[in-house]
This record gives structure tokens, sequence and C-alpha cells, in this order.
């Protein structure tokens, strides 16, 4: 499940002891996540604090020690071995061994939300007590990248989401407090890379961009991070207004329209490679919405193994005269609520019916879990299904899949080969 994070702000009047963070997930806040089952944004963030990984990003995208403090690598890649100081500790300040890292290594191998390294590793284990050891089969592209993500953290043993109170922590944060819409979190006083004076955070879900700049103005939020596809020019302007600083990120997430099952067995394929060649067409220019950053349309999945050239190649090819479409007639467009005001979702709205098309527009609110809407998107009953897709993972589980340049020297595609063998894993559950 993706979520957009192109937008953040802060305010430097906040005082510095004390960290929050709201947000505007696609699901809400439901306490603790399992970092190895992420499904949204929230999840993420509050993995991040709570669990270290071996490795972790930094500002320019460059792989730095987490837990580990250094690495070598053999001439042939195929061994990767991981230092580590001799006195870790759990946040309880219980002592966290290189066999207890290696244990949680070999769970997150056996397949995960996000980052699957299963088929490359041959086995890890602890060669001692300040060493960690990878023996792989193959090489997998951007195999330290792919470590820092939570897919990897370091937890203790599998991760229990109702036993809060028993957890030990591996990360800079430990959970106080867990509950639906909101986690607060104090300092690990125990984690090996400690961040100054921050001692608390507190991190929310909002359902609406009106929510999230109320809650921001009227609780004094020091950190806030939104879609700037969805906020408007008027809550923007109350943020900078109320001292508020405005940041702006290279996107590392595209808007995607899945194609349904109801749109894949329509007879006429052909129309619906020319619909799709005349969205991606107008989609993937600027808009009466301004300009929409890695605005894309998803390919079927069944159409598996290409990259984004071969894709657009395919759909040129789609032949007949735009008012071929209205074959569609009627088209069943899911969308989740928090979009509905989104400039994407207006454009792609708008586009259809530019094209002469009528919409079905079929508004899925999780909260709500209605189970009719949930029969139809695990059954894919619909044409188009409107969401935010990831587009940094390293695995290649869609169709095509950008490596944008959200990191310098990341921007590259996937290629045919790479998908094709990631088409094949034995766990298909991604």
């Amino acid at each position: 499940m993706g979520f957009l994070m192109l937008f953040a702000c802060t305010n430097t009047n906040k005082q510095p002891e004390v960290s929050e963070l709201s947000l505007i997930s696609q699901f809400p806040i439901e306490g603790m996540p399992d970092p190895r089952k992420i499904s949204t944004a929230a999840d993420w963030l509050i993995s991040t604090h709570l669990w270290a990984r071996l490795v972790q990003l930094g500002e320019l995208g460059q792989e730095a020690p987490d837990l580990a403090k250094r690495w070598i690598r053999s001439v042939d890649g195929l061994k990767w071995t991981f230092e580590f100081d001799n006195d870790l500790k759990w946040s309880d300040g219980t002592s966290l061994s290189t066999d207890q890292i290696a244990n949680s290594l070999n769970i997150s191998i056996l397949g995960t939300a996000h980052t699957n390294l299963k088929s490359y590793v041959k086995k890890i284990y602890a060669s001692d007590s300040t060493h960690i050891v990878f023996e792989l089969t193959a090489l997998p592209q951007n195999f330290l990248y792919s470590l820092a993500f939570a897919d990897f953290a370091i937890t203790d043993g599998t991760v229990k989401t109702d036993a809060k109170q028993n957890t030990r922590f591996s990360g800079p944060y430990k959970l106080t407090t867990a509950k639906t819409g909101e986690v607060q979190l104090e300092t690990n006083l125990y984690y090996i890379r400690p961040k100054g004076n921050r001692l608390k955070a507190r991190i929310r879900s909002a359902t609406s961009s009106a929510e999230f700049v109320d809650s921001i103005l009227r609780d004094k939020v020091g950190i806030g991070f939104i879609s700037s596809d969805i906020i408007d020019e008027e809550q923007e302007r109350r943020l900078v207004q109320a001292g508020y600083k405005i940041h702006v990120t290279s996107p590392e997430w595209t808007v995607a329209l899945e194609v349904g099952k109801k749109a894949l067995k329509r007879k006429n394929t052909q129309v619906l490679r020319l619909l799709q060649n005349l969205l991606w067409t107008r989609l993937g220019h600027s808009t009466d919405f301004g300009s929409l950053p890695a605005t894309g349309l998803r390919p079927p999945f069944s159409f598996g193994g290409l990259n984004e050239s071969e894709w657009k190649s395919q759909i040129t090819l789609a032949t007949g005269h735009p008012e071929d479409v209205k074959k569609f007639s009627k088209i069943d467009l899911m969308v989740r609520k928090i979009f509905l005001n989104s400039k994407s979702y207006r454009a792609v709205h708008k586009t259809f019916t530019d094209l002469g098309l009528t919409i079905n527009e079929i508004i899925y609110d999780p909260e709500k879990r209605d189970s009719i809407q949930m029969k139809q998107l695990r059954e894919q009953a619909y044409d188009f299904w409107f969401v935010y897709e990831g587009v940094n993972d390293p695995d290649p589980d869609s169709a095509w899949r950008y490596m944008m340049d959200s990191y310098p020297g990341e921007k590259k595609l996937v290629t045919k080969e790479e998908l094709d063998k990631a088409l094949l894993e034995p766990d298909r559950k991604k």
C-alpha cells in the first residue's frame, strides 16, 4: 500500500525536547505495528522509530551504520560480515546478542511486506559475539539498501502487536502508549546512537487535509508530513502564517490507476489499450490542476514482465479513434475517501469525463470497513482503482517500477530480467 509523503512543515519555535509528528495515512493508526507487515506510511514511521536495522540511509541516500558499525564484503559479493559493538542492549537494558540479531534477520528473510531477499540468502548466522555473516547464493541489486528497510528491523523474535508491555525495542525510541489513531514514544536510553535531547514523540493519523492542518495549528505540532497533492493553497497559507516552514521533497511515490477484472473482461482488449494510452498521454503532462509529478498508469498485472519503455511501446500500438473508448460507456472507478480532493484524482476524474465516459464512483472508506466494498477490492471487481503506489522499493513487485531520483544515483528502471525472476519467486503474497 502506498503513501505520498512529499510535503513537510516544521515550526522552529517548538521546544526541541519534544518531537511530535502528525501525518495523513490511508488507514488509521491501530497501535504498534509489525515492521515485517507494513501496509501504510504510519506503520513505516512508527517501526523506524522503534526498531533499528543493521544499516540506515543517510541524508544523501547513502548506506550508513545503525546497529552494525561496519561491514566487509567478499570479492565475489557472496559473503558479507557485519561487525557490532560488544555492549548492545535492548530498550529494557538487557543484553542484545548477535545470536538474537541473527534470529531476527532469519525471521525477516522468510518473506516480508516489501523487501524479499529470500531467494538470494543461503544462510545468516552469528560467527562470534560481535559479528554476523550473510552467505548469499547471488548478489541482489541494492543489497545494503534493502537491509535499511523496516522489513529487516532487529526485533526480539516474532513481533506480537498485542503484547506491547513485554516488547523490547532496538531503535531510538520505545513505546509507552499505543491506541487507535495515536502512539506515544520515549527515548530508548540504551540505543547505540542516542538522538540528543528528543525525549518524547507522538505520532498521530489524520483522515483529511483539513483535520491535519487543524490539528497542527491547534496542538502546535512540531513536525507534520502530508501529501502535497492533497493540501490546498489556503491550508498551506494558514501553516505559513502560523510560523511553519514548508519543505517539498522529491517524489518517492507515484499515483497509479490499476486495472481491475471488470475492465479486463471486456471483449475488446484493443479498446482497453487505447483508453490506457489516452490516459497515459493526457496525465503524463501538466493538467488543469497543475503538474502531477510521478503520475502514471500502472498496467494490468497479467501483462507482467514489462519495464516502462516496453509498456509504453505496447500501448502506443493501440489503434483506433479516441471515440472508440466510449464503448466502455460507464467506468466503475474506486477511490479511497482520503484521495477524493487530491489534485491527481481530480485530474483522473476529469480525464475520464473529457473522453465522454460516465463514471460510477465507488468511494472506499477504510474506517467503515464496508463488507461489500472490501469484497470488491479483494476480488478486483472494478474497472479502475485509484491508489498511490510505492516506486522506490528495491523489489520489483509490479509490472513496472520506477527507481525515482529521491536519492542520488538511484534513477533507473528495474530490468525485464530482474522482474521475470521476481515473478517466479515462490512467495507470491506480495
